[in-house]
């Protein structure tokens, strides 16, 4: 996740300073504006604390305690849950605001298996008709098992390609929040180089 934390300290150093050089002037000061800001800001906060998690998760030990397992799969597949969140929240903001949460995932296979395993073992899994029944935790390679099958094999290797996943739609949100910069600077030159 090195590109994502480089993506991360790139925005904080230009935007989370000044959280209204992506506001236009007519609406920075609204309630409008304030809900803008507040989505910014709790997006961005989810990003850097769920990468930190999803980092700390793959460079870890596992657990000898099968307990301890569950708690860091089940805690690790809510990171993605939450990222996911954030992300698409900051794709509303500056990309396209009338995203939807299927449309912007339908393109990321590993986004979508890493939610769907985090709904079908630790998201009320009692009330899921697809529930994985039960299901433990490989000691080896966080594999997910259930009813003696390995359902979910080798997460590490799918947060490899849902790092892929994540920067693409990272990208998308660069670009939308250097576009939405510049069209702000542009309007605050013209309005006050008069």
């Amino acid at each position: 996740m090195a590109k994502i934390k480089r993506f991360l300290v790139a925005i904080s150093e230009g935007l989370f300073t000044q959280p209204y050089n992506f506001l236009r002037d007519d609406i920075a000061y609204t309630e409008e504006g304030k809900k803008q800001r507040e989505l910014y800001s709790s997006c961005f906060n989810s990003l850097v604390l769920t990468t930190r998690a999803i980092d700390r998760f793959v460079e870890m030990r596992r657990p000898d305690d099968s307990n301890e397992r569950y708690l860091v799969i089940w805690g690790v597949l809510q990171a993605f849950v939450i990222q996911q969140d954030a992300v698409l929240g900051l794709h509303k903001l500056f990309v396209d605001p009338k995203t939807g949460k299927k449309g912007f995932v339908s393109d990321y296979v590993a986004w979508h298996e890493l939610r769907t395993l985090r709904d079908t073992t630790a998201g009320h899994p009692t009330g899921n008709a697809n529930i994985l029944g039960t299901v433990s935790v490989s000691k080896w390679d966080w594999a997910v098992i259930s009813r003696g099958t390995t359902v979910y094999p080798y997460i590490l290797e799918r947060i490899s390609s849902y790092e892929k996943e994540l920067l693409d739609a990272t990208e998308k949100i660069a670009t939308g929040i250097s576009v939405r910069v510049a069209e702000v600077d542009s309007l605050r030159r013209s309005r006050y180089s008069g």
